[in-house]
C-alpha cells in the first residue's frame, strides 16, 4: 500500500472507516478490505503518475516498469478489488472515483515541493530508489 503522506492520507482514512461496516460477500472483511485497499492504491498511483510524469522528466520511465511488477504481484487482489471497493463504497455512500479525483486535484494544486515529495513516495512505495 502507499505510504502515509499528506495528499494520499484522506483516501486511506476513508477506506479505513469504510472497513468497519463491510459485509461479508463470500470472503472475509479483512480480505475484502485488503483487496479494496490494493485497488485504491492502484487507482491513486495510476492517476498520480500522470501528474508526476507531466512535472518531472524521467518519472514515467522509472514508474512504468515498477508499477507493472507491482500489478503482477497483486493480480488476484486487483481482480477482486473493484468489487470490494464498490461494496465498501455502497455501504458507506462513498464514491471512490470522486475520492481519487479529489486526491489528484489536490496533488495538482499542491506546491512543486509537495508534488515532488509525493511523487518520490509513489516511486519509493514501488521499490524504486
Amino acid at each position: 500500500m502507499l505510504p502515509k503522506n499528506k495528499v494520499f492520507a484522506n483516501v486511506k482514512r476513508v477506506l479505513a472507516l469504510s472497513a468497519l461496516v463491510i459485509s461479508g460477500s463470500g470472503y472475509s472483511a479483512t480480505t475484502q478490505f485488503a483487496d479494496g485497499g490494493v485497488f485504491l492504491d492502484y487507482l491513486v498511483m495510476r492517476e498520480a503518475s500522470a501528474v508526476c510524469s507531466d512535472r518531472f522528466p524521467g518519472f514515467a520511465q522509472r514508474f512504468a516498469p515498477a508499477f507493472a511488477k507491482w500489478q503482477t504481484r497483486r493480480a488476484a487482489q486487483l481482480e477482486r478489488g473493484p468489487t470490494a471497493l464498490e461494496a465498501v463504497g455502497k455501504s458507506q455512500g462513498v464514491d471512490y472515483d470522486s475520492v481519487v479525483r479529489l486526491t489528484i486535484d489536490k496533488l495538482n494544486r499542491s506546491p512543486a515541493v509537495v508534488v515532488q515529495k509525493e511523487c518520490g513516495q509513489v516511486l519509493e512505495s514501488l521499490g524504486v530508489e
